[in-house]
């Protein structure tokens, strides 16, 4: 692991950044951080036809009441099982 602090951004695409990139309306703004792994929890759905991807939905939002505790849950145990020390996940 290099010096730099764990806890910075890591990943950080603006609006901005994403028309720049060409992903406009195929990918939402997204920053990730040590506090927040998936950044935009948002989705949707692609079906294949037989020969290209189609968007086939709108735009799915998760339910953080939901998911952090599965999310909390699944950390604690994996962590008490390598016998490491918990990450920011559980202290947040």
């Amino acid at each position: 692991m290099s010096g730099r602090s764990v806890t910075s951004p890591r990943l950080n695409l603006t609006a901005e950044r994403v028309k720049q990139l060409g992903f406009e309306g195929v990918l939402q703004p997204i920053k990730v951080s040590c506090a927040d792994h998936e950044g935009a929890r948002v989705g949707r759905i692609q079906t294949w036809d037989g020969k290209d991807w189609k968007v086939t939905s709108d735009w799915y939002t998760s339910d953080d009441s939901v998911i952090a505790p599965m999310v909390k849950e699944a950390a604690a145990k994996y962590a008490a099982e390598k016998k490491i020390a918990t990450g920011c996940l559980l202290t947040n």
